[in-house]
């Protein structure tokens, strides 16, 4: 079942997909503002601990940003060129299966926390990233966005994306690591109630 409802219309697809992002990206934020300690916790030996998840989280955004942005670039100069922008928007939901626990993907090494990072460094990078694609949506609130596509490598087959499932894929991953920020607090609450 999709967790992505259908859109008729362009606006409201990316004001929805606006909310979404600016949802995990603050859910994740939210969490870099637990005392340190809390934040080098690890729910289990040799797992992430909530300040290297947000860390991975702002080094992927910085990638896929870098791409939705070249997407962006290329699909209005095939607007400026008279080419019409879909009158659907783009279907999202094929991609839910990348935010699963069951998804497993090795993450490049620059993608991969240093632990050198500080909250505030990392909080203040997913600020700007968040408004970066607030105003990304913003301005291709009709579609324009879908003009051009590129292919990802953690999408299955011949599947080309756009700027929406560029940033749509950045909400997932997100939403993903906040659940794994989740169990690291569980574990910790549960490690202090005994």
């Amino acid at each position: 079942m999709s967790d992505w409802p259908a859109f008729a219309d362009w606006p409201a697809f990316a004001d929805s997909l606006a909310r979404r992002i600016a949802r995990a990206l603050g859910d994740v934020r939210a969490r870099l503002d637990a005392p340190s300690g809390e934040l080098e916790l690890h729910s289990t030996a040799g797992a992430w601990s909530n300040l290297e998840i947000a860390e991975h989280v702002a080094l992927v955004n910085r990638y896929l940003l870098i791409l939705a942005d070249k997407i962006d670039a290329k699909s209005r100069a095939r607007l400026a060129r008279g080419r019409a922008a879909p009158a659907e928007p783009s279907s999202i939901a094929h991609l839910e299966q990348l935010a699963s626990r069951a998804f497993t993907w090795m993450s490049p090494v620059h993608m991969l926390p240093s632990g050198r990072a500080t909250a505030r460094e990392i909080a203040s990078e997913l600020d700007a990233q968040a408004a970066r694609c607030a105003a990304l949506l913003a301005a291709a609130r009709h579609g324009e966005g879908a003009l051009h596509r590129i292919r990802m490598s953690v999408v299955e087959g011949d599947d080309r994306l756009d700027m929406y499932q560029f940033l749509a894929v950045l909400a997932l991953h997100a939403e993903r690591h906040v659940r794994q920020m989740e169990r690291n607090e569980q574990a910790h609450s549960h490690r202090r109630s005994r």
